[in-house]
């Protein structure tokens, strides 16, 4: 080769170095050319995980060929759209922000499986349910007889509580938040009968003097559910409640709303005003909104993860996810009327919830995992 040819040959190939080893420097450090805006960016990371693993996750449609859980890097800054499929599964997707060098994330996603309701029964006339507890009252007509019955779904066990002649009176019934005891009311009596639920004994309700039961509808207002430390008074009409922390003599009232229905998981206090969802945290006093609703929400839940809460409204019960980062994803879970307050087992496979599934009234099992 010529020596001026192996020169102008040397010089390309310098060039071509001095070109190149820069741009593979900054690739390898995760700078990617924004080709929307001309400029050189530094990416971020995407760390996802689910509950269960082995979902397959997907950014802005592209499938990245990974499971959960998984980290999905140079991810360039912005909102991308996060993606979740697995087999038997409803799919889960979220916006997320991506900043430069900093990591978004999404664990402990729950994934529901795609399973309609099966019925456990059918027919109750009347049904009550104690979710804390894991357990449901409800009452049917069996022959010329009215029967109550306790059952919980976990173990597949129900026991008979009261069985009367049938006639045209109503039961009313109502379970204590720990579903200990059952208040029996009937219509055209007077009186309160209390049930123990384990043991079947029952007895007159007797008013305890300077206190409220769960049971009486006395009194517009009333003291509800609350951890130790507290006290939640509600109005019986309006729904107006105020949490009252017993430590602070000086400013006693952390909470002032309306509240249609709500739920304890620990200090966090989950409610509705009927269309806004909120989280209350007696703890450290904070408030958090979940969403607004278009239409009534009837009656909430905690999922027993604490992450997720559960919402009834007269289309049917659908999760809506704590996470605040991309906002908070709501899934429809079952499609019903007349539902009552959602149960979810304490090993998170099956809620059950009673109501109306395609004209048919019951108790229902939805399988949430395997």
């Amino acid at each position: 080769m010529a020596p001026g040819r192996r020169k102008l040959l040397y010089a390309a190939f310098l060039l071509a170095f001095l070109v190149s080893a820069p741009s593979v420097v900054l690739f390898t450090a995760g700078y990617r050319l924004n080709w929307h805006t001309g400029d050189v960016v530094q990416t971020g990371l995407i760390s996802v995980s689910t509950i269960p693993k082995g979902a397959d996750v997907a950014v802005d449609g592209q499938p990245v060929g990974a499971s959960t859980p998984s980290v999905v890097d140079d991810v360039s800054p912005g909102e991308h759209v996060l993606t979740l499929r697995k087999d038997g599964y409803l799919p889960w997707e979220k916006r997320l922000v991506v900043e430069s060098r900093r990591t978004a994330f999404a664990h402990g996603t729950l994934l529901y499986l795609d399973a309609a309701p099966l019925p456990t029964f059918v027919s109750p006339t009347v049904a009550e349910a104690a979710p804390q507890a894991g357990r449901f009252a409800y009452t049917i007509r069996e022959g010329g007889w009215l029967e109550t019955w306790v059952m919980e779904p976990e173990t597949a066990s129900r026991r008979l509580l009261s069985r009367i002649p049938a006639s045209d009176q109503v039961l009313s019934l109502s379970l204590s938040p720990d579903g200990s005891h059952l208040a029996l009311r009937e219509s055209g009596k007077a009186g309160v009968t209390l049930i123990d639920t384990q043991t079947g004994a029952a007895a007159p309700a007797a008013r305890v003097p300077g206190r409220q039961e769960w049971w009486e509808e006395g009194g517009a207002w009333r003291f509800e559910d609350a951890p130790d430390g507290f006290a939640l008074l509600r109005e019986r009409v309006t729904g107006q409640a105020r949490l009252i922390d017993l430590h602070e003599p000086d400013m006693p009232v952390v909470l002032d709303a309306v509240m249609r229905s709500f739920a304890w998981y620990g200090e966090r206090l989950l409610y509705t005003d009927g269309f806004r969802l909120d989280v209350f945290d007696a703890e450290i006093g904070t408030d958090l909104e979940l969403s607004r609703q278009e239409t009534l929400v009837r009656t909430l839940a905690w999922h027993p993860s604490g992450t997720t809460a559960l919402f009834v409204q007269d289309a049917g019960v659908s999760a809506i996810e704590l996470d605040p980062r991309g906002g908070h994803v709501v899934t429809r879970l079952m499609e019903g009327s007349g539902l009552g307050t959602p149960w979810v087992d304490p090993k998170w496979r099956t809620m059950y919830v009673f109501g109306e599934v395609d004209g048919v009234h019951g108790l229902y099992a939805r399988p949430l995992q395997r």
